[in-house]
C-alpha cells in the first residue's frame, strides 16, 4: 500500500485483482479544501502512475470538500474515462453524498455502500 500525502489529506492506494483484472482502490482521509485542492489536481498523474485506471474511490473518510475540490474527484473520473478505465465509489461519507448526488454525479458514477460491494460489482 503507497500513501500520497497531500495538506490535510492522505491518499492511499491499494492494488487489487479481481476476475483477472487489476484495479486500485484510492482512499481518501482527511478533507479536500482550498489549501490542498490544486496541489491535488496539479498530481493527478500521481494516481495513475502504476498503469491502472480502473478504480473505487473509497470517499468513507473523505469529511470535508470544497468546489475546488469537486474538481478534483472530476479530474480522476476525467482520467479514467480517458484510458478507458472503470471508476466506481466504495464507501462514501454521508455529507459528501449529498453533494454528488447534487452534482448529478452518480449518473456517471455507481456508488456503492463499502469497498467490499465495490469490489464485487468487477
Amino acid at each position: 500500500m503507497r500513501e500520497i500525502n497531500f495538506e490535510s489529506l492522505v491518499v492511499k492506494e491499494k492494488i487489487e485483482v479481481v476476475n483477472q483484472c487489476k484495479l486500485q482502490v484510492l482512499s481518501f482521509v482527511g478533507q479536500i479544501n482550498q489549501n490542498n485542492s490544486y496541489s491535488i489536481s496539479d498530481n493527478i498523474n500521481t494516481f495513475f502512475e502504476s498503469g491502472t485506471f480502473d478504480t473505487i474511490l473509497d470517499l468513507s473518510n473523505l469529511v470535508y470538500i470544497n468546489s475546488i475540490g469537486l474538481a478534483s474527484i472530476l479530474a480522476i473520473i476525467k482520467k479514467t474515462e480517458e484510458h478507458s478505465g472503470r471508476l466506481v465509489i466504495g464507501g462514501i461519507n454521508p455529507k459528501i453524498q449529498i453533494i454528488i448526488q447534487l452534482l448529478d454525479l452518480t449518473n456517471q458514477v455507481e456508488i456503492y455502500s463499502s469497498v467490499e460491494k465495490a469490489l464485487e460489482s468487477w
